[in-house]
């Protein structure tokens, strides 16, 4: 391990992962804070719509009873919402429990202390994000105004869960990519330094190993690069090289030295003894290399090397015979002695004389200012370029005219101070940019490089160092700065003016989106208060209706065959019919249907409506039209009500042939059926993946002008002569209808003609029923036994249900009120309660059978009712009711129903 962070590779990579971890985390977390606020931004500005548009009268008030409306506005979960008064008071909610009762009992704990210090003046949208038994929400309190009134605040909970999770998956996909980065660049970093360095410092090792075992002859291969490693292997190389060559020169000089006790030299050396030192020095160096042997003399040149010093020479004469070694070592070796010392002194002397000379050149010549300032700040010498940088002519005017006046070099004192404290801490500096200021007191900029000058005792006695003039250098700095400063701020406008056009474009989008959505909010109340209105209506005509379909049906019951007043009764049987099959047509507009579901053939349907009696007669007035059809033989079916399907198909082909009419030319509707299968992973317009039925009807009429296109679904908005030949429903039931059955519907027109397609999800599974659509003229009682509670507030269906019920043979017993069946049934029991939906101002039929219930668990009940299927009956029927029917009804449909749900 030790060895392992000892390598410098290792060392290197631990710092640059150290380092990108710091910046990665950093970055992350600015960033996902960043990304988080941009969420919870978009959230409310989503969710404060609403309440935009509420105070703009864009949005009906009473639309927040429906929270499928505002989850299908702000597509999010929708937990809560209402509207409370500025006492706090709640007036519009979808459980009408709530009306009158202060908003904050409906706030959970953790909503209560967010909200706790705002006042209901409401200045602005409060927002929380708060959590409830491990769940997350979102809350919002919105001012409602009109203008400056305050008129009441608006609470939406939503589900925070997708909100957080889509926090938490920013957080974990930056954290999953920074590690992968981090692993990767660390990586690559290892296998870089390996191999660019490690190769290197091996070898470089390896030979250094070689040479400390005495090998002076190896090298370091591959020394050719110019990086600082490369640097330092040339370098070892040399000293390598420098190592062997010294060693090859004391090599010889210990042998010249051995070689000159037996040199036949004393005879020459002696007769040079009284001459000057310097015919010996002339002498000597023209008879013998310094450091070398007698050998070599006739191959180098006899100059001598000062820097070596004088050795004692070999020279190639005899002495006279006779004379003794002893005084030839006493004279001779004390004479070269002296000798020597006298050629090194001479020698250093030139020698010094030659570094002045050079020095003085180099001060006086150098480009930069060089300056000496004495440790106590005295200017002690300057050259001439750095007088004349400072304004002087000459450097003496200016070392005395700084030292008399104390003038500072450096700029101010506080300056100079800083600097020379500087240079003494850290003992020297090295381009350090100041602003020294001249004579004529112009400040210019420079560079500044300084060191402590020391004596041999280690102590500071001056402060030397070199100036260079950067004036020009900052200048063409300042005019790059500029150029790349406007070059950005150029940049950055044009990419703030792209960004702004971007900006411009999302907000027109999103303008149009918002017009397109106020559009159809305000078609929408307008078919909700259209389908509020016909369903209204629809109620009370329907209860009209059952007094005159069920007395004549009594009547003709009562009459026997042959009677004149049959016929009679018969007419207004059959208007009442007529009557109530216009109020189910009315009730369509309330996307509502009273009938079971079932899986049926459209293709039976659309047989049966064209043999029907009705179809006939629309052929016969309009002969010149014919129709065609084209069914698929193995069609889909669909899950669907087969009477509304039949209207449906009814008011297409209708309006097919009118519009053929208008061109007064023989014309053609063709019927197409066929199945359309849309794949996984499939891109299509309108619809998901799944298996669908489509109908087409195609006629070559007048077509639909393109202004009016977007109108024909709008109740009442017809080109027909109203009275005559529509009523402008045709269309908008036919929309409701395929809305009802999950469907679309799409419209293709032009001067050829008009194109209908309507396109229904298919149901696979469930038995397949064909759909008969004759009237039931059978008015046959079926006769049953048992005890029944008629409960309904009208009058006249209680004496019609007691006539119908006591022909049939039951025991029958009457309520005006849910309250007083609920006490009817707490001392009596009956078989079967036929119960009215609608009884105001009490309870309604929901609310009644739920409190017969808790007396009498197993108690059945059958529906009735002149609205169609709503919330409440569903729930009704889910809650154990045994049926429902629809007024007005006739004697053999409740006969039939009572004996099907009593047996």
């Amino acid at each position: 391990m030790k060895k392992f962070f000892s390598s410098i590779p290792i060392k290197i990579c631990i710092s640059i992962l150290g380092i990108e971890t710091f910046l990665l985390t950093v970055m992350g977390y600015h960033y996902t804070q960043k990304f988080c606020e941009e969420i919870d931004r978009n959230l409310k500005n989503k969710i404060s719509m609403p309440a935009a548009l509420l105070s703009k009268r864009a949005l009906n008030l009473n639309t927040v009873v429906n929270i499928d409306s505002f989850e299908n506005l702000l597509q999010e979960k929708i937990h809560d919402v209402f509207i409370a008064k500025p006492s706090g008071l709640i007036y519009y909610s979808a459980l009408p429990e709530r009306e009158g009762v202060h908003y904050e009992r409906y706030l959970d704990e953790d909503e209560r202390k967010l909200f706790q210090k705002i006042n209901l003046h409401f200045s602005d949208q409060q927002i929380v994000f708060h959590q409830h038994k491990k769940i997350n929400f979102i809350s919002i309190l919105s001012p409602l105004r009109n203008r400056t009134h305050l008129i009441g605040v608006l609470y939406i909970k939503i589900d925070g869960g997708v909100i957080a999770a889509r926090k938490k998956e920013v957080m974990r996909v930056f954290f999953i990519g920074s590690l992968i980065t981090i692993f990767l660049t660390s990586l690559l970093e290892v296998l870089l330094l390996h191999y660019l360095f490690v190769p290197r410092i091996n070898k470089t090792r390896a030979v250094l190993s070689l040479v400390e075992r005495g090998n002076l002859s190896v090298r370091i291969p591959q020394a050719n690069s110019l990086d600082q490693l490369g640097s330092l292997m040339r370098h070892v190389n040399r000293m390598i090289a420098a190592t062997e060559r010294n060693t090859r020169l004391l090599k010889m000089v210990n042998e010249a030295g051995a070689s000159f006790v037996t040199a036949n030299t004393l005879d020459k050396l002696s007769e040079l003894i009284n001459k000057e030192v310097t015919d010996l020095q002339v002498y000597v160096s023209k008879t013998a290399r310094l450091g070398t042997g007698y050998q070599e003399k006739k191959k180098h040149s006899l100059d001598p090397d000062p820097d070596q010093g004088f050795l004692l020479p070999s020279i190639g004469t005899s002495y006279k015979k006779g004379r003794s070694e002893g005084d030839e070592e006493k004279y001779l070796f004390p004479l070269l002695s002296m000798a020597n010392s006298a050629f090194f002194r001479l020698r250093s002397w030139q020698k010094t004389r030659d570094a002045e000379k050079k020095y003085r050149t180099l001060f006086s010549s150098a480009v930069e200012g060089i300056f000496s300032y004495t440790i106590d700040g005295m200017l002690e010498v300057a050259n001439p370029s750095l007088a004349k940088m400072m304004g002087y002519d000459t450097p003496e005017s200016m070392t005395d005219q700084f030292n008399r006046e104390r003038r500072l070099l450096f700029g101010n004192e506080e300056e100079q101070e800083k600097l020379f404290t500087r240079i003494h801490e850290q003992g020297q500096i090295q381009d350090v940019e100041i602003r020294p200021r001249r004579a004529d007191g112009f400040r210019f900029w420079a560079s500044l490089t300084a060191h402590v000058k020391k004596d041999q005792e280690g102590k500071p006695i001056a402060i030397d160092g070199r100036i260079a003039n950067i004036e020009e250098r900052k200048r063409r700095e300042k005019i790059e700065y500029d150029y790349l400063t406007a070059q950005a701020a150029n940049q950055a406008k044009s990419e703030m003016l792209g960004e702004l056009e971007t900006k411009n474009q999302e907000l027109e989008k999103t303008l149009a989106e918002l017009h397109d959505t106020q559009l159809r909010m305000i078609q929408a109340e307008r078919m909700a208060a259209i389908g509020m209105t016909a369903s209204g209506v629809a109620h009370d005509l329907n209860n009209i209706l059952a007094g005159v379909v069920n007395y004549a049906e009594l009547i003709l019951y009562q009459l026997p065959d042959g009677t004149k007043m049959r016929i009679s009764a018969q007419c207004i049987l059959d208007s009442g019919k007529r009557a109530a099959d216009v109020v189910a047509d009315l009730l369509t507009l309330t996307r509502g249907t009273a009938q079971n579901r079932i899986p049926v053939l459209l293709n039976s349907i659309i047989t049966e409506y064209l043999e029907s009696a009705e179809f006939q007669y629309l052929s016969e007035q309009h002969p010149h039209i014919h129709v065609a059809t084209s069914f698929a033989q193995d069609l889909f079916p669909v899950l669907g009500v087969p009477v509304y399907l039949h209207k449906m198909i009814m008011n297409l082909v209708i309006n097919s042939f009118e519009a053929i009419e208008a061109t007064e030319n023989k014309g053609e509707v063709e019927v197409i059926t066929e199945n359309m299968i849309i794949l996984p992973g499939e891109e299509h317009s309108s619809r998901d993946e799944g298996e669908y039925v489509v109908f087409k009807i195609i006629d070559n009429g007048a077509g639909i002008d393109q202004s009016d296109l977007k109108h024909i679904y709008e109740p009442f908005y017809t080109k027909k002569a109203l009275g005559r030949s529509g009523t402008g429903l045709g269309l908008t039931m036919v929309q409701n209808a395929i809305i009802e059955h999950n469907g679309t519907i799409e419209v293709n027109s032009h001067e050829q003609g008009t194109v209908f397609i309507i396109c229904l999800p298919a149901a696979m599974e469930g038995k397949l029923d064909t759909f008969d659509n004759k009237n039931d003229e059978e008015s046959m009682l079926v006769e049953g036994s048992g005890s029944i509670l008629v409960v309904d507030d009208n009058p006249t269906m209680r004496e019609i249900a007691q006539c119908i019920l006591e022909e049939s043979g039951y025991t029958v017993y009457l309520a005006q009120s849910g309250e007083e069946a609920v006490q009817f049934c707490q001392g009596q029991v009956v078989d079967l309660i036929l119960l009215d939906m609608l009884m105001p101002p009490g309870m309604n039929g929901r609310q009644t059978f739920e409190a017969i219930r808790r007396i009498h668990p197993q108690q059945k009940a059958l529906l009735v009712s002149g609205y169609s299927e709503d919330v409440e009956v569903q729930k009704t029927l889910e809650a154990g009711c045994s049926g429902f029917l629809k007024k007005p009804y006739s004697m053999s449909q409740l006969s039939r129903l009572l004996k099907q749900v009593m047996s």
